[in-house]
C-alpha cells in the first residue's frame, strides 16, 4: 500500500471552517488504497482557536473516511505578526519532531508533499524526506517571500526577505515535482531557473 504524508499547517477535516483540499484529495487516494496522513496545527487558522487538542495534549491522532490526521499544539495567534511567526515555527518543529521516528525505515512514507502557505512547512517536508528516504513534493500555495514584498512593500534586500528568497529557491530545486496552485506561478519559479 502506497504511503503518502501531506504537510499542511492550516488543514482542516471534514465539517470544519477552512478548505478542506488536502483532505478531499487524501479522502479520494485513500479509496484508491493509499495510506494518507495528515500533519496539522491543532489551532484552527480561521477561528483562530484550539479547536481539536484538550488542555495538557501536545498531539492527537484521529481517523477520517481512512484519512489519518496528526494534530500537533501549536500557540494561538491573531493577525499576522510575531504570534503567527511562532505560531509557523512551532508548528515546524512539531512536525519534525513528531514524524521523525513516526515510521520504521520499511514503512516510511514513498513521498511527502510540503504545502506552503509558509516556506517552513515545505522545509520540513524535504527534511523528513531526506530522513525517510523518499520523494519531496513542493505544493506551492503562496510565493513566499514574493507577496511580503508586494503586499507589505517590504524591501527584497530586507535580511528577513534575502533569508526566506534563499530558502525558496532551495526549496524549488530539491523538489522532485512542483504543484502550483496560482495563475502564472510557473513564469514566476522559472525565473530562478527552474524548468517546467
Amino acid at each position: 500500500m502506497p504511503k503518502l504524508w501531506i504537510l499542511n499547517h492550516y488543514a482542516v477535516g471534514p465539517g470544519e471552517s477552512g478548505g478542506t483540499r488536502h483532505f478531499d484529495l487524501a479522502r479520494e487516494l485513500v479509496k484508491m488504497g493509499w495510506d494518507v496522513s495528515i500533519f496539522a496545527a491543532s489551532v484552527n487558522h480561521i477561528m483562530r482557536r484550539e479547536t481539536h487538542l484538550q488542555s495538557g495534549e501536545k498531539t492527537k491522532q484521529e481517523v477520517h473516511d481512512g484519512v489519518r490526521f496528526f494534530w500537533l499544539r501549536t500557540p494561538v495567534y491573531d493577525g499576522n505578526g510575531p504570534r503567527r511567526i511562532w505560531n509557523m515555527l512551532v508548528y515546524t518543529m512539531s512536525v519534525l519532531r513528531s514524524a521523525w521516528r513516526r515510521e520504521r525505515p520499511e514503512s516510511s512514507p514513498e513521498i511527502i508533499i510540503g504545502s506552503s502557505v509558509h516556506l517552513f512547512a515545505a522545509f520540513a517536508a524535504y527534511i523528513l524526506a531526506r530522513r525517510h528516504r523518499c520523494r519531496f513534493i513542493f505544493e506551492v500555495r503562496d510565493l513566499w517571500p514574493q507577496a511580503f514584498i508586494e503586499v507589505f512593500k517590504i524591501s527584497e534586500y530586507n535580511p528577513a526577505i534575502w533569508l526566506l528568497r534563499r530558502l525558496e529557491i532551495f526549496l524549488y530545486r530539491k523538489a522532485e515535482k512542483i504543484i502550483v496552485l496560482l495563475p502564472r506561478a510557473n513564469e514566476y519559479i522559472e525565473r530562478f531557473g527552474i524548468s517546467k
